[in-house]
């Protein structure tokens, strides 16, 4: 007995095959606990069908089935004995990817807060998505602004906000940027999470 092994798509089952060494004569019953496989006069192969619903998404949402063999007849063989009695089918993950953009304030005065710094996600997570942050620019982290290190969307949730304080250091000095990015994402129960390919940093 084997199993198969498919992609999630619109159309997909778990397929057992029962293969005979030899040409069955007349029909040979395989029946297992999933369902009768019939192999036909003079065949060697005979098919049990399951159907599964695992269509096509961007979820972790592997699946398998195992099937035994509990019993044979017919065939006319002298003595059928059993091989591999029991098998496994399954259907697998594709990569479809899921991502994660940032968007938010192009300036701040020096001393405020720059707010409405958005992470959004293009499809809902199962569970909550852990987004890490990284800084860059003439603007120093701990010096001209408090960063914000890690930002959490919630599980069934798809956006996120989050602020930054600038600090006013008085100095009399020329306008200074600051690069904010998506250093790391995890979680979210996704076949593939990303940083979106373009929008996936925002300066102020």
């Amino acid at each position: 007995l084997s199993g198969s092994t498919m992609t999630e798509g619109s159309s997909v089952s778990y397929i057992f095959t029962a293969t005979l060494s030899s040409a069955s004569q007349g029909v040979t019953t395989i029946t297992t606990d999933r369902g009768v496989i019939t192999i036909a006069n003079n065949q060697t192969t005979g098919t049990l069908v399951v159907p599964v619903s695992n269509g096509e998404d961007v979820y972790l949402d592997a699946t398998s089935l195992t099937a035994t063999i509990t019993a044979t007849g017919g065939g006319n063989f002298e003595n059928l004995v059993i091989g591999t009695g029991t098998a496994t089918a399954s259907v697998t993950d594709t990569n479809d990817d899921t991502t994660v953009s940032l968007s938010g304030p192009s300036d701040v005065v020096e001393g405020a807060t720059a707010s409405n710094y958005v992470l959004t996600l293009n499809n809902t997570p199962v569970s909550a998505v852990t987004v890490t942050l990284s800084y860059s620019g003439a603007a120093i982290d701990g010096t001209d602004f408090t960063g914000v290190i890690t930002v959490t969307i919630p599980s069934n949730g798809t956006s996120a906000s989050f602020s930054i304080s600038t600090l006013d250091d008085l100095l009399a000095e020329t306008a200074e940027s600051f690069t904010v990015s998506i250093a790391g994402i995890s979680g979210g129960g996704f076949e593939s999470l990303v940083a979106h390919p373009t929008a996936n940093s925002v300066t102020t």
